[in-house]
């Protein structure tokens, strides 16, 4: 659904500029995945100091991935070790044996408050 919402959405866009400027333009109006993409993409344009721009990107995806890995797919996780593994099942297998094993527990108090 939101692969062809963003199909839907660039038609016609053939550059990394074009797509750009249509989404400055068109998007962000709305409650689709593009449009909210959108909405950040202005917000963080709108930040004049770019290492704070980039603080608040490096912030946002050190918490998503470190949120993303216990997903309590563990049988997945430990398939994709066989061959190697992902990034993304390496740090599950760090937070796993950290104690770390869903988005409820910590490694320290066993449970958040």
């Amino acid at each position: 659904m939101i692969l062809s919402e963003t199909k839907e959405f660039f038609n016609g866009a053939l550059t990394s500029e074009d797509k750009y400027n249509l989404m400055m333009k068109v998007g962000g109006h709305g409650n689709r995945v593009i449009d909210m993409g959108a909405r950040l993409g202005r917000y963080l344009m709108e930040i004049p100091d770019d290492a704070d721009r980039w603080r608040i990107l490096a912030e946002f995806w050190s918490e998503f991935i470190i949120f993303l890995a216990p997903s309590g797919k563990e049988r997945e996780h430990l398939r994709k070790l066989e061959s190697g593994g992902e990034f993304i099942t390496h740090l599950w297998t760090l937070l796993y044996h950290a104690g770390i094993v869903d988005h409820n527990t910590t490694a320290s108090s066993g449970y958040y408050p």
